[in-house]
């Protein structure tokens, strides 16, 4: 198993030659760091442990000047030495970072003493009364300490067997979620090309894999794996790894950027979170749209914090939040992170993402204060199952992988108990959804028929507009409302198969007349509009009305350009069209058949062309006979 250890601890107190007495590893990189003797950036080394585990140690700097190069490197870590020199005791970072350590909630941690060489007992046992009181009340008061030399080497192996023993108690990184790897560091190596580092926190790589570095969305492919400066074919969850990457430029990558598979997650500048504000009684208040600096992974973002249940945040408490960030990134359920007052930077507090793809939210909304706590004290199979019955929209697996922090397995035997349906391809909806959407449906149009009782059918395009959700979702809707009978459908139309249209006696009179008119005068129907409201002496609004629902009734016909015809001439033309002995007919052989003019012969060969009854061959019809 790997574990992820960090050094903490005021500038100059040994870090750097702690880790250098752990594993023979210079840690100090740059020629910057060796002239200063002080680590300005990130540095990595790895420690066999007694026990057979492998710990990936991150030395993190000190400075103040530094602290956003070790909040880069703090955010991911199973273990903490937190580094105290013997000869200074609690200094200024030292506080600031033990305030880091307990807002990350890092609970298994080590108070490393060093430098133990340069002080007497008596100072010793000075610096052990500093560490106590500047450690209570924080995630690290029980801690054991270990004093340690690096100079002369004493209790260095006493401290290996201390972190061997405490890595029996961390679990171990979950390997069959998808990887995620914040990037640390980008550079170019000659014959590899660019070369991205970082520690995988979940999941496995292997060369040749195809991999996304978000939040560009840039694809690349893994050209070479390398861990404690050997070469490997493939890592997993807990590793530290430098991967050569094909096909992409140093230019395009930066620290902060998170490799993963694509399609596994997706960019976002706005996540919704859980702020625990610093218990520290100098911390300043966080009011509405605060502007803020947001340590997540190896990032640093800048943005705004808008406080969704609670009017500000002050020292000691907690709520949900919303941070609207002016650069995009990618994110997971779970991780944790550090805020920081965007000036001075002092920090504020940490939190939890819950949901790392949200929609823009309205403060003191109760729907949406219900949805995120979902994320939290919730047994899995709950929290997928809420999710699903929170919202009317379909899930992917791939979706709720993110938002659950769960392995498509995991999520695959959940997804077994619960009562889902298939819609499409690769999306899912419960099953209490789709009733609640049929019934929607279902009062929808009746509401429709409120308003125009005379009608029969709703255009779809009306029924979209009111019920706004997916295209596959509402298309599956409908089909099921239909095999149940409870709807008929055609491609533009819905209706109620029980509903039956109410007329007022008006309507009922203008309505019986247009039905005479056309049955009577069957291929010679009125030219248009005005000419039907001078035979009826009605008015434009309800001849219109009264026309509409004889078509919706199937009484009158809609044929091209316009034509309406009575029901009964078009199956009489329909007649005379199949009786015809040849197997062709021209429009003008179909005039003369019917009686009529070429101004109605051919709009209703038109229409019979569209109901497949003839078809259509330069300026003759093929006659469709049943075989």
């Amino acid at each position: 198993m790997s574990i992820i250890i960090a050094t903490a601890g005021h500038v100059d107190h040994g870090k750097t030659a702690l880790i250098g007495a752990l594993t023979g590893i210079d840690t100090d990189r740059l020629k910057e760091e060796k002239e200063r003797e002080m680590s300005i950036d990130l540095g990595f080394a790895f420690l066999n442990l007694p026990n057979g585990d492998c710990a990936e140690i991150i030395d993190v700097p000190g400075h103040e000047q530094f602290l956003k190069n070790m909040l880069a490197g703090i955010g991911a870590i199973d273990l903490v030495l937190f580094v105290i020199a013997a000869d200074e005791g609690v200094m200024a970072q030292t506080r600031e970072h033990l305030q880091i350590i307990d807002l990350l909630e890092i609970s298994h941690g080590i108070i490393v003493i060093t430098k133990a060489d340069l002080v007497d007992e008596e100072e010793l046992a000075l610096v052990y009364n500093e560490i106590d009181e500047a450690l209570s009340d924080t995630c690290l008061a029980d801690a054991p300490r270990q004093i340690v030399s690096s100079r002369s080497g004493a209790g260095i192996e006493e401290l290996k067997s201390q972190i061997a023993r405490m890595t029996q108690d961390i679990p171990p990184k979950r390997s069959d979620l998808a990887p995620f790897l914040p990037i640390d560091r980008v550079f170019t190596i000659a014959g590899f090309g660019t070369v991205v580092t970082g520690t995988l926190l979940s999941g496995k790589l292997q060369v040749g894999d195809q991999v996304e570095i978000l939040p560009q969305q840039t694809v690349a492919r893994i050209r070479r794996l390398e861990t404690h400066s050997q070469s490997v074919n493939s890592v997993v969850a807990g590793a530290r790894v430098g991967i050569a990457l094909a096909k992409v430029k140093v230019s395009d990558l930066k620290r902060g950027n998170i490799l993963t598979i694509p399609g596994c997650l997706a960019p976002s500048r706005l996540l919704d979170a859980r702020l625990r504000v610093s218990s520290l009684s100098n911390t300043r208040e966080i009011t509405n749209r605060m502007r803020i600096r947001l340590h997540l992974g190896t990032d640093e973002l800048i943005g705004r914090v808008i406080l969704l249940d609670k009017a500000k945040l002050t020292a000691k408490t907690e709520g949900l939040v919303q941070f609207k960030l002016e650069e995009s990134f990618a994110a997971r359920t779970g991780d944790r992170f550090i805020v920081r007052c965007y000036s001075p930077p002092q920090v504020l507090g940490s939190g939890v993402v819950l949901n790392p793809q949200p929609v823009s939210h309205r403060r003191f909304d109760q729907t949406v204060i219900t949805e995120l706590n979902l994320y939290e004290a919730r047994s899995p199979r709950r929290l997928v199952e809420e999710l699903l019955l929170l919202s009317l929209r379909t899930w992917s697996i791939q979706e709720l992988a993110q938002q659950t922090a769960l392995s498509v397995a995991e999520l695959t035997e959940i997804l077994a108990t619960i009562e889902i349906i298939p819609i499409g391809t690769d999306k899912i909806l419960h099953r209490c959804q789709m009733d609640r959407l049929k019934e929607k449906i279902i009062t929808c149009v009746q509401d429709y028929y409120t308003k125009a009782p005379t009608r029969i059918y709703m255009d779809l395009s009306a029924l979209r507009a009111q019920i706004k959700v997916e295209e596959l979702l509402l298309e599956q809707a409908i089909v099921e409302l239909t095999n149940e009978q409870r709807l008929q459908r055609n491609d533009v139309r819905v209706a109620l198969t029980d509903h039956q249209p109410r007329f007022t006696p008006q309507q009922t009179e203008v309505r019986n007349a247009l039905d005479r008119l056309y049955s009577d005068r069957k291929f010679q129907p009125p030219a248009d509009l005005a000419e039907v409201m001078e035979i009826t002496k009605s008015g434009k609004d309800i001849v219109e009305m009264m026309l509409t629902s004889l078509v919706e009734s199937g009484r009158l016909i809609r044929l091209p350009e316009g034509v309406i015809l009575h029901c009964q001439a078009v199956n009489q033309a329909e007649q005379v069209l199949t009786a015809h002995r040849s197997e062709t007919i021209t429009v003008s052989e179909f005039r003369d058949a019917i009686g009529t003019t070429r101004k109605y012969a051919l709009p209703l060969l038109q229409y019979f062309d569209n109901q497949g009854l003839t078809r259509r061959v330069q300026d003759k019809r093929i006659i469709q006979r049943d075989s």
